[in-house]
């Protein structure tokens, strides 16, 4: 996987925490869709992030 990617990921996942915190619950989606746009791409095939994508879309009421 390359680094930018990878580093997009933690960033993500930054922002989720931030916004969860905060109760900011509507900012959420623009972030949860570049999640699975990451976890459809080739580089992450093998990496399972799709369970993590779904625990975050349940906790911000995105599924």
């Amino acid at each position: 996987m390359e680094f930018a990617r990878e580093r997009e990921l933690v960033h993500l996942r930054y922002e989720l925490r931030r916004l969860l915190a905060s109760g900011s619950r509507a900012e959420a989606s623009p972030l949860l869709e570049r999640f699975r746009e990451l976890a459809a791409d080739e580089a992450f095939v093998g990496f399972a992030i799709g369970p993590e994508i779904d625990r975050w879309a349940s906790t911000f009421d995105r599924a």
